[in-house]
């Protein structure tokens, strides 16, 4: 916002108390220059145009109060600042007492004649030197002022944009090419699947617990049908797997004792067999792949210790451990819903 100026301006570096009588609260700001028509106040936070306010702030000769001021103009602060403008506002004094209008006048002329330059001495009064051991006496002209007109401040900021763009984008073309050399075609991402646990090769201890008993193997095919809803274990989704995946077991609690349902496919085959020293009941499932996020849960049901999880080659096995006690009544069936095992208490 371009301003008409009617009074002089300088430069003028000191702290200044903004007042704001409506809400009567103050304000610290940092003035940068000043005239006998307004001041300039270096702020992060400017006060947004048509704000009354009301200044503090000392000079040299004394401290200056202006009763009643307006902000005409207000800058805010820009993260990315490319015409390099000093975020702030621009203060019109509306009424000054008298004696802080002449420290205020007194300020700026002095200021105005101690930026006045020094007189250029006339080349024709130096008197001409003979004598070849002193150099040359050269007088340079004064440098006037720069006055830089609208065309080239508006010149410097459109290089300052285009600096700007170069830089975003030779970094941006920097972060694709090592993106892509790091993220080379055919690489595998990292999975967050956990490391599978197999069961211990000391588990089954058939030397202690004698022959087991006669595997049976169930191969029926029944018809698939829609299941009931239940709830699973740690809260997994109970949807039932697809192909020949298998999850996580469920247990439900029934009027003489709990059952666990594993959801299979119908035409999964699997075997299953009894061990002691612990009491423990095998079942392994044939050509089937486990897809659970687990493969140990411990004491899902009050008589069951732990139930383990391995994936074994052409099968996975599902170890019930019973702990010390005995071997609950079981019974396992194969229904449209999967594999139930029922234990009686």
């Amino acid at each position: 916002m371009i301003v008409a100026r009617n009074h002089p301006r300088v430069d003028f570096f000191s702290p200044v108390k903004v007042l704001l009588p409506d809400k009567n609260v103050s304000v610290d700001t940092f003035a940068c220059n000043i005239s006998q028509g307004g001041v300039f106040l270096r702020s992060s936070r400017p006060l947004p145009a048509g704000t009354r306010v009301a200044l503090k702030f000392d000079t040299q000769q004394g401290p200056v109060e202006v009763t009643d001021g307006e902000v005409i103009w207000a800058k805010k602060f820009e993260p990315i600042n490319v015409d390099g403008t000093v975020p702030g506002m621009g203060i019109q004094f509306k009424y000054v007492p008298a004696s802080s209008k002449l420290l205020i006048g007194s300020l700026v002329t002095h200021n105005l004649q101690s930026d006045q330059p020094e007189p250029v001495a006339d080349i024709k009064n130096i008197p001409c030197q003979t004598d070849d051991s002193v150099s040359q006496l050269r007088i340079q002209p004064a440098r006037p002022n720069e006055d830089l007109s609208p065309s080239i401040i508006k010149y410097r900021r459109q290089n300052r944009v285009l600096m700007f763009t170069t830089a975003v984008l030779g970094v941006g073309v920097i972060t694709w090419m090592i993106l892509s050399t790091l993220l080379q075609p055919g690489s595998k991402p990292p999975t967050d699947r956990p490391a599978v646990q197999t069961e211990p090769k000391h588990e089954p201890r058939l030397a202690q617990a004698g022959p087991p008993v006669a595997a049976r193997t169930e191969e029926a095919i029944l018809p698939k049908l829609p299941t009931p809803t239940e709830t699973k274990l740690a809260g997994k989704s109970n949807s039932p797997t697809s192909g020949l995946n298998i999850d996580l077991p469920t247990f439900l609690e029934t009027a003489d004792g709990w059952q666990m349902l594993l959801r299979i496919d119908p035409t999964a085959r699997f075997k299953y067999f009894s061990l002691d020293d612990p009491a423990r009941l095998v079942v392994d499932l044939i050509d089937c792949k486990f897809v659970g996020s687990r493969n140990f849960i411990k004491s899902p049901t009050p008589f069951i210790r732990a139930l383990r999880i391995g994936r074994r080659d052409g099968y996975v096995r599902l170890v019930l451990d019973f702990g010390t006690g005995e071997r609950p009544v079981h019974s396992l069936k194969k229904t449209a819903e999967g594999l139930k095992i029922h234990f009686k208490q």
